[in-house]
């Protein structure tokens, strides 16, 4: 990858370890065989026609041309749920707390579809301090583990590691809540930065040329006053925006003499997805996700007359990844589904776990399999794991998806489980 990168753009380059699941999709391959780990590539890489009938099925006349394949997609949205055992470990590995965390990303794209990338520091009149392109979203994802993006000007690295599932705890269950896998990605970041607030103006009027002559960069966020976990967006610049995101957290900076750790930097950080409602040029809390894991490393500190030690670099990113995440997994239990809160445009909020609860009941057929039970379990056993489901979803029964369905459906398997227990 680094004999494609021009020596003198290294410095440009951000180099992040995500830690998260990478997923398989295609409406044709056939995911209930078995493959040896050397078609793997093969697959990936197109060598295999998806016309082989050993891999895919057959096309139907409802086929559309982008299912054909298999694609992937890796998903950085996986959080640790033992925060505070996550840090202890940590600090036994040197990294200590530098500096917390607490900014506003948001997408705009312009009218030749390009997505830039905007930090906002709340700090600095919600102004944006960091402007960019987001090169990462105009490659091909899921052709390759190995993706390359190319530009006339940028180039964009992503290589994704799959963790082994054997090992898992939850692995009879098929959560395998505590297996990471890891991303490492390099990315080409040219960004214009807080010092440089007027030419970030400037190259906001360049790339959006319907911006007023009096825009301002400030204030592109204003909390409201009846609720400050919601926001006014800048009218001008609302119609450009495609997401918003708050990310807050904490910095853990490397302090040891370990030269496979020196110039990384973690985080452990929560993020708020919101929801935009453009009609009133606001946003809501839509999705909150708490213990986020990622590392970056500083590649300016390896840099010498613009050439770099690969092998070095090779292990640090290679220990890094399968380091962090195996921290990761030991910090997470089978309640990490709690970590993730899920809103609705009205307020009410649930969790992941109480929408896998609804997608249990619907799925299953017999009460104690509804319940999380199994199929010998005892009366006293079934009317406890009832009352705790219908106590965890009582307020939340009509604000989940297909949450009503579910409802009726267990309220009438448990009411004729209790008439066959009384006696005639």
């Amino acid at each position: 990858m680094l004999s494609q990168i021009p020596s003198d753009e290294l410095s440009s380059y951000v180099v992040s370890i995500r830690t998260g699941v990478l997923y398989f999709f295609s409406k044709r391959f056939r995911f209930n065989r078995s493959y040896s780990i050397e078609d793997i590539p093969d697959i990936l890489q197109r060598k295999i026609s998806i016309s082989n009938d050993q891999y895919y099925f057959p096309r139907t006349n409802n086929s559309i041309q982008i299912d054909d394949g298999l694609r992937s997609a890796f998903c950085n949205v996986k959080p640790v749920n033992q925060s505070r055992k996550f840090v202890d470990e940590l600090e036994k590995h040197q990294f200590y707390v530098k500096e917390q965390k607490h900014v506003y990303r948001i997408y705009l794209q312009s009218e030749d579809k390009q997505t830039h990338v905007c930090i906002i520091d709340p700090a600095l009149n919600y102004s944006i301090i960091e402007f960019s392109k987001d090169f990462q979203r105009t490659s091909n994802i899921g052709k390759l583990n190995l993706r390359v993006s190319v530009s006339s000007y940028c180039f964009s690295f992503c290589l994704d590691y799959i963790r082994d599932r054997s090992s898992s705890k939850f692995g009879r269950n098929k959560t395998y809540d505590d297996i990471f896998d890891f991303r490492i990605q390099f990315q080409y970041n040219p960004r214009t930065c807080s010092d440089q607030l007027n030419t970030i103006e400037y190259e906001l009027h360049q790339q959006f040329p319907s911006l007023e002559q009096n825009f301002r960069n400030e204030n592109i966020l204003i909390p409201l006053e009846n609720d400050e976990n919601e926001f006014q967006i800048s009218e001008q610049l609302c119609p450009y925006i495609t997401f918003i995101r708050r990310d807050f957290g904490d910095v853990y900076q490397y302090k040891g003499d370990d030269t496979l750790f020196e110039n990384f930097t973690i985080y452990l950080e929560s993020s708020v997805e919101y929801y935009i409602d453009r009609k009133q040029s606001i946003c809501k809390p839509n999705l909150d996700t708490h213990g986020l894991v990622y590392a970056r490393l500083d590649l300016n500190t390896m840099i010498s007359s613009n050439t770099i030690d690969e092998n070095l670099l090779i292990s640090k990113l290679w220990d890094m990844g399968t380091g962090l995440t195996s921290i990761a997994g030991e910090c997470t239990t089978s309640e990490t589904q709690q970590s993730t809160n899920y809103y609705t445009p009205n307020g009410d909020m649930y969790t992941a776990e109480d929408e896998a609860l609804i997608q249990r009941i619907l799925k299953q057929q017999n009460l104690r399999s509804m319940l999380g039970l199994p199929h010998y379990a005892p009366s006293n056993q079934v009317k406890h794991a009832f009352d705790q489901i219908m106590n965890q979803l009582e307020s939340k029964w009509h604000c989940l998806r297909f949450g009503a369905n579910a409802h009726d459906k267990l309220n009438a398997s448990y009411n004729e489980f209790i008439q066959s227990t009384v006696p005639n």
